[in-house]
């Protein structure tokens, strides 16, 4: 499955793909869940997840998506009030996503 969404005007494709064909950081298990390609602009999820699972994999590899969307990826360390203006602004709109790409 193949599903586009805009950030910030640049156009991001979330695909799902087995994990072996999956070649970001692995999590603390050892697997891994995810990753965000900043170019060319892609979110993989593994193919195997539960829905909860691809759900929370979905939103976290979307921060890392919108902090590149958005110029902070530059960011070494984010204060309290960063991090929350960033997901008072952003958080939404990652949501929104989510429930898009889940037909929810």
């Amino acid at each position: 499955m193949k599903f586009t969404t805009m950030i910030n005007e640049q156009i991001w494709t979330i695909e799902e793909k087995n994990r072996d064909e999956i070649k970001g950081r692995l999590d603390a298990s050892g697997m891994c869940l995810g990753m965000c390609e900043y170019e060319p602009r892609i979110i993989t999820l593994a193919n195997d997840l539960s829905r909860e699972q691809k759900m929370n994999t979905l939103r976290h590899e979307l921060v890392h998506a919108f902090l590149f969307a958005y110029g902070f990826m530059y960011f070494q360390t984010f204060t309290d009030e960063q991090m929350a203006d960033f997901f008072g602004y952003y958080g939404d709109k990652m949501n929104d996503i989510v429930r898009s790409y889940f037909n929810d």
